[in-house]
C-alpha cells in the first residue's frame, strides 16, 4: 500500500505528457513571438505574488534568444503610468494569478494597442 503522495508522484510523467500534448500548439505560437526580428527585449508586467514568478520567466529568453538584449522586469503599476516604457518593450509578458489585475491588464492592453506582441500568463 502506497501513500497518497507516492501515488501522485507516480502520476506525474503521464500528467506532464498530457500537458505537453495539450499545450504544444500554443507553446509553438509563443516561441514564434520570441523569435521575431523586432524583439529586442522582454518586459514582464506583474504585481504582488506574481512578481515572484517573473525571474523564472526571465531565464529562458536570456539563455536561448541571442537576438534578445535582455529581460526587463516591471511592476505593472509603475509601467502602466509610463506609456513610453510600454511602447519601447518589444515583447510584453503579463503575469497575473487571477488574470484580472487591472494594472497588469492595462500594460498588456497598451502594448497590444501599440502593436507589440504580448503573452498573458
Amino acid at each position: 500500500m502506497s501513500s497518497h503522495l507516492e501515488q501522485e508522484l507516480r502520476q506525474q510523467p503521464k500528467a506532464l505528457a498530457r500537458l505537453i500534448e495539450k499545450q504544444l500548439g500554443y507553446a509553438e505560437q509563443v516561441r514564434e513571438l520570441f523569435l521575431r526580428d523586432d524583439v529586442q527585449y522582454i518586459l514582464i508586467a506583474s504585481r504582488g505574488s506574481s512578481s515572484n514568478a517573473a525571474p523564472l520567466c526571465a531565464i529562458p529568453p536570456r539563455a536561448r534568444l541571442p537576438r534578445a538584449r535582455g529581460v526587463r522586469d516591471a511592476v505593472a503599476v509603475h509601467a502602466s503610468m509610463n506609456s513610453r516604457r510600454v511602447s519601447t518593450a518589444r515583447l510584453v509578458i503579463g503575469i497575473s494569478q487571477s488574470g484580472k489585475s487591472p494594472d497588469v491588464v492595462e500594460v498588456v492592453t497598451e502594448a497590444r494597442r501599440q502593436g507589440r506582441p504580448t503573452i498573458r500568463a
